[in-house]
C-alpha cells in the first residue's frame, strides 16, 4: 500500500511534502503538538510520515491514521512554515487518500476510518453531521412568529449546528428582525454546507452539497449571504468556488461584518448595561479572513462589557474542535479547550465569548468536563440582551 496508486492526491503535490526543512517552526503554536507531545503529532512529523508513505518507507497503521486525524486546520503552522508550504492543502490531500483507500477496502479495520465513515454516511443520507431528519431543519422557528419573505436579496444561511441546537438561528434571526434586515432562508431547502464531508476527504458528497446550496442560493435570486457559522462562511466564500471550478453569484459575509457595518452606520445602538468581564475567542475559520477587530468592535460598544486581552506575545490559539476533531477525538479536544479557558481565568473573566456554533459546544463540554467556573456566551447572546430596538 505504498505505491502512488494508493496515494493519488498525495503524489500530485509529493514536492511540497520534500520541501519541509524540518526545522520544526510548525510546531511553536500547534494545539496538538502542544497537547499530545509526540513527534508524530506534530506537522513537522505528519510531514514525515506522508514522505515515508509516498517513498515507501513507511508503515500505514491505526496509529498513523490516527495522527493524520489529529489535526485541527487551524492554519497556524502554515504561518509559522518557513519553506511557506500549504500544510493544510497536504494534509487534506492525505484524507482524501485515505477516505478513498477506506471505501475500496483496502483499510476496512481502521477504527477512526469506520468513524469517519459513519459521519459522512449521515452527510449522504440526512445532509447534516448530526443524524437529525432534514425536514427538522426548520425546528428552530418554533415558537417563533416566523414570516420571511419567499424572496430577497439577502439570505441567512441557518448551517447544521445553529439549527438543529436551535438557540444560535433564533437570536441570528431576531438580531435580523430588530434591525429590519430584508432576509429569508432556505427553510428545508437548505443542507450541510458541506465542511465536514470537506475535512474528511469525502470529495464527491462536498461536491454535491456545494452544488444543491449554490443552486437554491441562486434560484431565490438572492445577493448576499449571511452566516452565523464561521465553518458555513468558509465553505461558501473559499471552498465552494475551488470545488465547483466557478465563483458562485453571491457574496459571503459572517454575521459579525454585517453588524459591524450597522454599529458604524449608527443603526446598531445598545442600552442594556450587561457589567461583565469577558475574553474573547478567536474562530480559526474567521482568523482565516482577517475578522479580528468586527466582533471586538460590537463588544466594546456594548455597555458595561470588560473586554480582557490575553499577552500581545500570545498567538490565538484554536478551541480544538475544528477539522472535525470533536467528532473524531472529543478528548483530545476538549484537553485543547480546557487550556484556553484556563488562560481566560487566570487573566479574570467571567465569562469566554465567541461567534461559532462549534467554539461554544467544545468550550461548553471542556468547562463541564473540568468543573472550571466559566460561563460560554456567544456574542450574538450578549448583542440581542443588551439591544435597542430600531423602530420603522
Amino acid at each position: 500500500m505504498n505505491s502512488k496508486t494508493d496515494f493519488p492526491n498525495l503524489s500530485k503535490i509529493r514536492e511540497k511534502i520534500i520541501e519541509c526543512v524540518k526545522c520544526a517552526f510548525c510546531k511553536a503554536n500547534c494545539v496538538i503538538s502542544k497537547e499530545l507531545l509526540w513527534e508524530s503529532a506534530s506537522p513537522r512529523g505528519k510531514m514525515l510520515i506522508l514522505r515515508g508513505l509516498l517513498d515507501g518507507f513507511g508503515t500505514l497503521t491505526e496509529k498513523t491514521i490516527e495522527s493524520l486525524f489529529n489535526c485541527t486546520f487551524c492554519g497556524e503552522c502554515e504561518k509559522d512554515c518557513l519553506a511557506g508550504i500549504s500544510l493544510g492543502e497536504v494534509f487534506l490531500a492525505s484524507r482524501k487518500d485515505l477516505f478513498n483507500l477506506n471505501h475500496e477496502n483496502k483499510l476496512s479495520e481502521s477504527a477512526t476510518l469506520q468513524r469517519v465513515d459513519l459521519l459522512c454516511q449521515r452527510l449522504q443520507e440526512n445532509y447534516n453531521p448530526l443524524g437529525n431528519l432534514p425536514e427538522e431543519r426548520t425546528i428552530w422557528e418554533l415558537g417563533q412568529d416566523v414570516q420571511l419573505p419567499k424572496s430577497a436579496e439577502i439570505i441567512y444561511f441557518v448551517g447544521c449546528m445553529p439549527a438543529y441546537y436551535r438557540k444560535m438561528a433564533r437570536t441570528t434571526f431576531q438580531i435580523l428582525k430588530a434591525l429590519n434586515v430584508n432576509f429569508t432562508t432556505l427553510g428545508t431547502d437548505e443542507r450541510c454546507c458541506g465542511s465536514l464531508s470537506f475535512f474528511f476527504g469525502d470529495e464527491r458528497t462536498a461536491k454535491e452539497l456545494a452544488q444543491y446550496n449554490v443552486s437554491k442560493i441562486k434560484e431565490s435570486g438572492a445577493k448576499k449571504v449571511i452566516t452565523s457559522c464561521p465553518g458555513c462562511l468558509r465553505m461558501l466564500r473559499l471552498e465552494y468556488p475551488k470545488i465547483l471550478e466557478k465563483k458562485p453569484e453571491f457574496e459571503a459575509i459572517h454575521i459579525t461584518e454585517l453588524l459591524t457595518e450597522f454599529l458604524e452606520a449608527g443603526k446598531l445602538q445598545f442600552q442594556s448595561e450587561l457589567n461583565l468581564s469577558i475574553v474573547y475567542h478567536d474562530p480559526c475559520e474567521l482568523t482565516h479572513f482577517n475578522i479580528y477587530e468586527q466582533p471586538r468592535r460590537i463588544l466594546k460598544a456594548i455597555p458595561g462589557i470588560k473586554l480582557l486581552e490575553n499577552s500581545e506575545n500570545e498567538t490565538p490559539s484554536c478551541c480544538g474542535g475544528g477539522g472535525g476533531l470533536m467528532s473524531l477525538n472529543a478528548n483530545l479536544s476538549i484537553r485543547i479547550a480546557k487550556r484556553k479557558l484556563e488562560t481566560a481565568l487566570d487573566i479574570g473573566a467571567e465569562a469566554l465569548v465567541t461567534c461559532c456554533p462549534a467554539c461554544s459546544a467544545t468550550f461548553t463540554s471542556a468547562a463541564k468536563e473540568y468543573n472550571l467556573p466559566i460561563n460560554i456566551i456567544d456574542l450574538q447572546d450578549l448583542i440581542l440582551q443588551s439591544l435597542k430596538k430600531i423602530e420603522n
